[in-house]
């Protein structure tokens, strides 16, 4: 990514959190909430993030109480994401004025003491991280938080097997799951078209010579968490909606809606089979729609909660 595209990125994590916030599965959290165990100053919860980004998950972590004790590791390939929540470990507001910062250069790892555990970020490829042993059985959580969707299932959830201890918990949240509805309709036979070939695209996706992603992790999660002995103990809609209300968005869902917009834009662009002029004046009366408060979005996604099992 350009310095450009990562910090308009940046600017649309931002704007994401308040859109998932709104649309996580609060059944799902309460249950994550009341599975895990007592934590205390000495025995915090050992937890680690994948795809972890700006850290939207672990100020929600904060900000919802889910634990007061825990040493929290974020895993990202992206080093300026991380620099954003190295920045923000920085602030007086998130540590306690006796905090300190530790930093390993050779392993790109940048650790912040708090009154309560630690914070560390790691830049890593998150297979690189699964794969080693170091990690192995070292967690009591670990949470992938709209990733799950970016990566091939079983690979991952075999390398999560791997790094959570026995009788520890997945929270694995914002799966999509294969339907997205924009209101008003638009041209609708030729939108149908587009989300096709958009979720053909999730299919047949690959980085760095592996699959990346399918169009319906969601519902493909319930037989693969299955097939690797990790009982669901609790799952839940958390679809996305975004609406106008009289008019006008809220905070920064008229940005967040651009995006996915250009987003789908960008990705069908390559698409020989899509008319591109149809599509040029599709992506000009969608923006149209949100730069005049009138475009509703609703996607669906699923929130899981499961255990590793001792098998």
């Amino acid at each position: 990514m350009t310095l450009r595209e990562t910090d308009r990125y940046i600017a649309y994590l931002k704007a994401k959190k308040s859109v998932d916030d709104r649309a996580l599965n609060r059944h799902v959290w309460q249950s994550l909430r009341t599975a895990l165990p007592a934590a205390n100053r000495r025995e915090p919860i050992r937890a680690v993030e994948l795809g972890a980004g700006t850290g939207a998950m672990l100020d929600r972590i904060r900000q919802w109480e889910l634990t007061e004790y825990f040493d929290y590791t974020m895993v990202d390939i992206n080093p300026d994401y991380l620099a954003a929540r190295v920045s923000a470990e920085r602030q007086p507001s998130l540590t306690a004025p006796s905090s300190a910062a530790s930093r390993k250069d050779n392993d790109a790892r940048v650790s912040f003491e708090h009154e309560h555990g630690t914070v560390t970020t790691v830049c890593a490829d998150l297979h690189d991280f699964l794969d080693d042993p170091a990690n192995r059985r070292q967690f009591r959580l670990a949470i992938a938080h709209a990733v799950m969707d970016l990566v091939d299932i079983d690979t991952v959830l075999a390398g999560l097997r791997r790094i959570v201890r026995a009788g520890g918990l997945l929270y694995l949240s914002l799966n999509y799951d294969g339907w997205t509805c924009l209101l008003p309709p638009v041209d609708s036979p030729f939108e149908k078209i587009i989300f096709d070939r958009y979720h053909r695209s999730m299919d047949r996706r690959t980085a760095g010579g592996r699959p990346a992603g399918a169009s319906r992790t969601g519902r493909l999660l319930f037989d693969g968490l299955e097939r690797h002995q990790m009982p669901i103990l609790a799952a839940g809609s958390s679809d996305w909606i975004v609406c106008p209300r009289h008019g006008r968005y809220g905070e920064d869902d008229a940005f967040f809606l651009k995006i996915i917009i250009q987003t789908i834009h960008r990705q069908l662009r390559q698409d020989a089979k899509i008319d591109q002029n149809r599509l040029s004046r599709w992506v000009s009366e969608r923006t149209t729609q949100i730069e005049t408060g009138r475009l509703t979005l609703i996607a669906r996604n699923f929130d899981f909660l499961a255990t590793v099992s001792n098998v």
